[in-house]
């Protein structure tokens, strides 16, 4: 045994696949993908301005402006403060 030379190969495939692998691993790259905004759910200040709350029977509120309808949280808040707030519904 000592007499022979023994040569080490590494598998080819395996070698190319020690190098690719670095290289393969940074170009994928996975991003969230989220659908594009309505355009009624973006409101103008004067859209605002136009629009009213009302109280519901459950204690939510509902903004109104137009055909447009939305709950919101807080009317109390700086957004809503000149808007006029209405019971029923």
């Amino acid at each position: 045994m000592i007499e022979n030379k023994y040569k080490k190969k590494t598998n080819k495939l395996l070698l190319a696949t020690l190098i690719l692998f670095p290289f393969l691993t940074n170009s994928i790259i996975l991003e969230p993908s989220f659908p594009a905004p309505d355009e009624h759910e973006l409101l103008s200040e004067k859209d605002l301005k136009n629009g009213y709350i009302t109280v519901n029977k459950d204690g939510t509120y509902t903004f109104h402006v137009g055909k447009f309808k939305g709950i919101i949280n807080n009317p109390k808040s700086k957004e809503f403060k000149d808007i006029p707030i209405i019971k029923g519904e």
